[in-house]
């Protein structure tokens, strides 16, 4: 597997797309691909995807408008990443809701080994 890298340094343009050290595009391989494409899953926001509007994780019908449905959320974040071809289970996922901010953490086994993803909303 291979996929665009981006940048996770937390900077202003953090998930950005990354470039080389020769100012082409830089990729990542393997694990780490995955964890970017399963970054990418969560992050992804229903009817975003113009070619398939239904996909999606639908933050405004569940966190966005109450915490109470944060247990449909993590369904849907679980359904959504379980639903890629590499993944293998969700091991652990731990959320963290502080005020308005709510953060995550994901162990995912994939057929490459295990990957943490974790991200913040």
């Amino acid at each position: 597997m291979k996929t665009l890298r981006q940048t996770d340094d937390g900077a202003e343009h953090t998930y950005d797309i990354s470039l080389d050290s020769s100012g082409d595009f830089a990729f990542s391989e393997g694990v780490r691909a995955y964890a970017n494409i399963i970054a990418d899953t969560v992050r992804t926001l229903e009817g975003e995807m113009q070619l398939n509007v239904d996909r999606g994780i639908p933050y405004q019908r569940t966190i966005w408008t109450s915490v109470s449905e944060l247990g449909i959320w993590e369904i849907y974040v679980r359904d959504a990443v379980n639903n890629l071809p590499f993944v293998i289970a969700i091991d652990n996922m731990d959320v963290i809701v502080d005020g308005k901010h709510l953060s995550y953490t994901l162990l995912v086994r994939t057929d490459e080994g295990a990957v943490e993803v974790s991200g913040s909303i």
